[in-house]
Order: C-alpha cells, then structure tokens, then sequence
C-alpha cells in the first residue's frame, strides 16, 4: 500500500502529466491551423474568367498601337500572358512567309482589320458563345458606334491554369 505522501505525489506528477498532455496537444492543434492558414495564403489562386481576360488583352492592345507600339515585336512576355505561345509562333510563321514573298498581312491578326478606331480602347465586351472545362468561344465586341464596330470570335484555352486565347476569327463583313 501506498503511504500518504506517495499518493500525493502520484495525484501531483499525474495531474501535471494531464497538464502537459493538454498544452501539447494544444499546441499541436494551433500549429496544424496555423499551417493550414499558410497553404491559403500560398494557394494558386483561380484563373481569371476567360471574358476578363479577353477584354483585358484587347484595352492592353489597343493602347499599345495607339502608342505606336507592336505587341508581337516589342511585348513578347506581356503578350505571352494572354495569347498562346502555339499561336504567337504561327503568326510569326506567317509573318515571315508573307515578308518573304514582300507580301505583308493587311490585317492585324488579333483585331482583323487594318486599322483600329478610337473608342474601341475604352469600348470592350466578351459575352460567352460556347464553354467548355477547358476551351471556350466568346463573342468580343470592339467599340460603340455601330458604323466602326468589330466583332470577333475569340477562342481561349486554359493553358497551365490561365486562360490564353488560341484563335480570333472576324465576324463583322468587310
């Protein structure tokens, strides 16, 4: 039999065994909410709507002809953003091409005119025609007056989380 002062300190080294359980298992339990707040913070967020990134593309690139500057020579990275690679490749593959035979393309590939007007910049919309998980079709509308408006279908894949437009067709008849 256990004598007095032998069971008082059984009952004092087994309530600070308790304790001691109870603040590790305490700090265990903020650790694990603490890490887990960390993997949100460091999460890849969610690739932008496909419309989003249409009209962001089509105001970058209006302004950069309205500043006289060519996206596919001097915006290569910026351009790479929003447009395939595959894509930028088979302009350039045409573009060498035509210049070979001292043919050049009288359109711009991405607005499918010769030129751009001035309200297109501050005037860009993309509506969903066809969507799929990982390819969708939409309807990009340049500008507002309806004399100078263009119409494009605008197709985007999700290429490494980020949609990135693969083809751009004309729509408005010359």
């Amino acid at each position: 039999m256990d004598c007095p002062h032998q069971m008082q300190n059984k009952r004092l080294h087994g309530d600070l065994n308790t304790r001691c359980r109870m603040r590790k298992s305490l700090w265990i339990a903020l650790l694990v909410v603490w890490v887990s707040s960390l993997s949100n913070v460091f999460a890849t967020p969610p690739p932008s709507a496909p419309e989003v990134v249409a009209v962001e593309f089509y105001k970058w690139y209006i302004n950069e002809m309205a500043a006289e500057r060519e996206p596919l020579d001097t915006e290569r990275t910026k351009l790479s953003q929003y447009v395939t690679l595959s894509l930028i490749h088979r302009i350039d593959r045409i573009g060498r091409i035509l210049r070979r035979k001292d043919d050049f393309p009288d359109t711009d590939y991405f607005m499918c005119t010769q030129d751009y007007m001035e309200d297109w910049e501050a005037n860009v919309t993309a509506i969903p025609r066809q969507v799929g998980p990982s390819r969708v079709s939409l309807l990009v509308t340049l500008g507002k007056d309806p004399k100078t408006i263009e119409e494009l279908a605008v197709d985007l894949v999700l290429d490494h989380g980020q949609w990135k437009i693969c083809k751009v067709k004309g729509l408005t008849p010359p």
